[in-house]
C-alpha cells in the first residue's frame, strides 16, 4: 500500500509518512507526531486507490504549556508610578501552539525599588493578565513561573513618574440644629423661681373664723 501520510487541513501541508510492516498478516503501521493543532487528514492508498476507511480525519489538541515556548508581553502603555501596570501572558505547548485553555498555575513577581505584589488573572483561554503597582520611579524586572517550576523569559522596564493618588478627606460633620456659623442660639432667659404665697395677717384670720354662740 501507499501511505500518503497526514495533511494539515488548515495549512494545507502534506507530509509523507514512513510505513512499517507488522508481522506477516498484511498489517502496516505508521507513526505520526503532529506539531500543529487542529484538523489533520490521513489517506491510505493501495495501488493508487484509497482503501476502505480512507481518508481518516484526526483532530489534534495542544499539549501542556511549556515555559520556554510561552511569552510574557510588555504592557500596552508605558508604565508610570502609582498606576497599575498590566501585562499579558500567553501560554504555548512545546510546538508553539496556543494551549487554548486555562487552569495552569501561573505566578508573577516584580522586583524593584517599590514594587507591589503581583496578581494574576486566568482568562480560561490560555491567556493570563499580570498586574502590579510601582510606587517609585526606576527600573523594574518582572518574572513569571509556570507550575512552580520553569520561568518564562523575564521583562525589564522603566517606570516614569505618575500622578499620586489624592488623599481622602472626610466631609465636614453636619452642624447640629440651631448651630453653625452665624447661627448661635440665644440663651434662654433665666426663669425666676416662683415666690411662695405670703402669710395672711392674723386679724384677717380671726375675722374669717366663725363666732361662738
Amino acid at each position: 500500500p501507499d501511505f500518503e501520510g497526514s495533511e494539515d487541513v488548515m495549512r494545507r501541508e502534506h507530509i509523507e509518512l514512513p510505513l512499517k510492516q507488522k508481522g506477516g498478516m498484511g498489517e502496516y503501521e505508521a507513526v505520526y507526531d503532529p506539531h500543529i493543532r487542529g484538523l489533520h487528514v490521513v489517506r491510505v492508498k493501495l495501488n493508487g486507490v484509497e482503501i476502505a476507511g480512507s481518508p481518516v480525519q484526526v483532530t489534534c489538541t495542544p499539549g501542556p504549556p511549556v515555559a520556554s515556548k510561552s511569552r510574557l508581553l510588555h504592557p500596552a502603555v508605558p508604565p508610570v508610578t502609582h498606576t497599575p501596570c498590566t501585562m499579558r501572558i500567553e501560554l504555548h505547548d512545546r510546538f508553539g501552539n496556543p494551549v487554548g485553555k486555562g487552569g495552569a498555575k501561573v505566578d508573577g513577581r516584580a522586583m524593584g525599588a517599590a514594587a507591589g505584589q503581583c496578581t494574576v488573572e486566568d482568562h480560561q483561554d490560555g491567556n493570563y493578565s499580570l498586574s502590579f503597582t510601582a510606587n517609585a520611579i526606576g527600573d523594574y524586572k518582572v518574572t513569571v513561573r509556570l507550575e512552580n517550576k520553569d520561568e518564562l523569559a523575564p521583562i525589564s522596564m522603566y517606570f516614569a513618574e505618575g500622578k499620586k493618588p489624592k488623599m481622602f478627606e472626610a466631609p465636614p460633620a453636619a452642624a447640629a440644629p440651631g448651630k453653625g456659623p452665624g447661627k448661635e442660639r440665644a440663651p434662654s432667659p433665666a426663669t425666676a423661681p416662683a415666690a411662695a404665697p405670703a402669710a395672711a395677717p392674723a386679724a384677717a384670720l380671726a375675722a374669717a373664723a366663725p363666732s361662738s354662740p
